[in-house]
């Protein structure tokens, strides 16, 4: 796969498969269009369909992913397999267009299937502590799209803007602080996500802190956090990194659920930044509490339910319905010997297009 084509004699597209799908001769030079098909042909994500197909989804920046079906027994191109081209649908030499364009920020994509839906992860922003770094997550019934958000928004961009300052694309999370985290996490992104046999989700990805981490401003290190699929069909990350805890199919008690929470709005257009000598973009909490009767009191008011048998919950604050689970986990804070984590009860909701934790 090549992306080359302003290189001049340093990549000469000879070398390439280019001409074999494009024929002999053919005009290259959209393909130096940022607006268009000019991207990196980097992070590839190879899977397969529900039907058995290869595919594989890759790109970055500039003219946005794509996705081309593979041959399974070379695990190249499936040459049998034609585009047509298409202004923000497909390219006879990239293939499908699932996302970006006009020069929007955008990498790292993944894809993985679950009940009915593929879901493609991407990377919006810049990869640094405060780039604005962040996961955002899209969904089809089909592996080639098109791929929307819970809004309905399309994944892929058709005019210039910057990205991180747009609610497209569901952020899974963003930069936060709360007293059950031991640091505060900044810039994730770059994630891969893995299905189990059980139907449970993870997703893998990097993170870097505010103020760095042992001296060294871009540190970063690998998380792992459990995805789960809210009632709406969308995924929902759990609050803290796994550690091997598993949700209750059938529900908590009453007493479990009810209680004061902190509760953490990921708001989509925030991020990390250093302004002079004050820090921005960090997601602070506000105090709720999830009373008996279903009413939510405290700094946000509003009102909650579940699904009896299930961890299935939605809560609704300031006229903003949200949907998700509960799910008891250890928070991320040390206690005592350093080896020993509080056991709290949690949740993960997605409502608006903008997701939001609770840690009890």
């Amino acid at each position: 796969m090549y992306s080359g084509f302003d290189a001049g004699d340093k990549h000469p597209a000879e070398l390439t498969d280019v001409y074999q799908v494009l024929g002999e001769g053919a005009d290259l030079t959209r393909y130096q269009s940022t607006t268009n098909t000019k991207l990196n042909a980097i992070d590839p994500c190879v899977t397969y369909d529900e039907e058995g197909n290869l595919w594989m989804v890759f790109g970055s920046w500039f003219g946005g992913i794509y996705l081309l079906k593979l041959d399974e027994e070379t695990g190249l191109r499936d040459y049998a397999t034609t585009y047509e081209t298409v202004p923000n649908q497909s390219d006879a030499y990239y293939g499908y267009k699932l996302a970006g364009g006009c020069s929007v920020s955008g990498e790292g994509p993944f894809i993985i299937y679950k009940d009915g839906y593929y879901y493609l992860f991407l990377s919006y922003g810049g990869l640094v502590a405060e780039g604005g770094y962040q996961i955002r997550i899209f969904r089809s019934e089909n592996i080639t799209g098109p791929y929307v958000d819970e809004a309905g928004n399309s994944a892929v961009y058709t005019s210039q803007e910057n990205n991180l300052f747009t609610n497209i694309g569901v952020r899974i999370m963003g930069s936060y602080d709360w007293s059950g985290n031991r640091e505060t996490r900044v810039a994730q992104g770059h994630n891969s996500a893995y299905v189990s046999e059980d139907g449970e989700i993870y997703m893998v990805y990097h993170s870097r802190f505010a103020e760095g981490k042992n001296g060294i401003t871009e540190a970063h290190e690998v998380r792992v956090q459990q995805l789960f699929v809210n009632e709406a069909g969308w995924l929902v990350a759990a609050p803290y990194e796994y550690t091997g805890e598993h949700i209750s199919k059938t529900g908590y008690d009453m007493e479990q659920m009810c209680g004061e929470y902190e509760f953490i709005i990921h708001t989509p257009t925030t991020y990390y930044q250093k302004a002079g000598k004050a820090t921005v973009g960090i997601m602070q909490p506000s105090h709720i509490t999830l009373n008996e009767d279903g009413s939510v009191t405290g700094e946000l008011t509003g009102s909650w339910t579940y699904e009896e048998g299930s961890p299935n919950m939605t809560i609704t604050l300031e006229d903003i319905t949200y949907q998700g689970v509960f799910l008891k986990m250890p928070s991320e804070k040390l206690y005592f010997n350093q080896k020993q984590r509080e056991v709290v009860m949690t949740f993960t909701v997605l409502g608006n297009n903008v997701t939001a934790w609770g840690s009890k």
